[in-house]
């Protein structure tokens, strides 16, 4: 079985890497943060899709965060809601 030789080409997207003519992967940051890697395979050509590709993973970042966000706040009102009540 051979093995398949990657293309590695930049699209004009920062972000987006074409492995091959039907498989991209795209850095997920939040800032200047990584956190993680979109990886996209597609039945046909995906070499001229990295806004497409930049844009869903500008959705999965948004969910991302808000995803964190929403942790933070959880944890802050049990925090809240463990401390006594302050002496006026």
């Amino acid at each position: 079985m051979e093995q398949a030789e990657l293309l590695m080409t930049k699209s004009a997207s920062e972000n987006c890497t074409v492995l091959r003519d039907n498989l991209s992967a795209t850095l997920l940051r939040i800032g200047t943060e990584m956190v993680g890697v979109l990886f996209v395979w597609s039945e046909t050509s995906i070499q001229n899709d990295d806004k497409l590709l930049d844009m869903y993973a500008n959705q999965v970042v948004n969910m991302i965060q808000t995803s964190k966000l929403f942790e933070e706040l959880e944890h802050r009102n049990v925090e809240l809601n463990q401390k006594p009540p302050a002496a006026t």
